[in-house]
């Protein structure tokens, strides 16, 4: 059992897991907060298990740390983004598939 087969992994994946790998945005590089996921059904402490289960090394998602709010009348904040991987894309893709089938 290869722990980079996309569809190895879409299986191995409990339901709070597939909603908030469903809640990333698709597009390559699209960073997003947990409360924007949030809004499409994703659950924050689901996303960061998420984003530690590496899998063997084979990472569906990448976070990062931010500070927002530098202009002037914005709001201050700092948090974790999160983005898919090209495995994570892959993943993501076959969860849609089997929820249109």
């Amino acid at each position: 059992m290869l722990m980079s087969d996309p569809k190895v992994l879409a299986q191995a994946l409990s339901p709070a897991k597939r909603r908030n790998l469903l809640a990333l945005a698709p597009t390559p590089g699209a960073w997003m907060t947990i409360a924007e996921m949030k809004n499409k059904g994703a659950t924050g402490s689901g996303m960061n298990l998420l984003y530690a289960a590496g899998f063997r090394g084979n990472r569906l998602v990448d976070g990062r740390f931010v500070k927002w709010g530098g202009e002037p009348g914005q709001k201050r904040g700092e948090g974790y983004e999160y983005t898919l991987t090209a495995l994570g894309r892959e993943v993501r893709d076959l969860l849609e598939e089997w929820q249109k089938a």
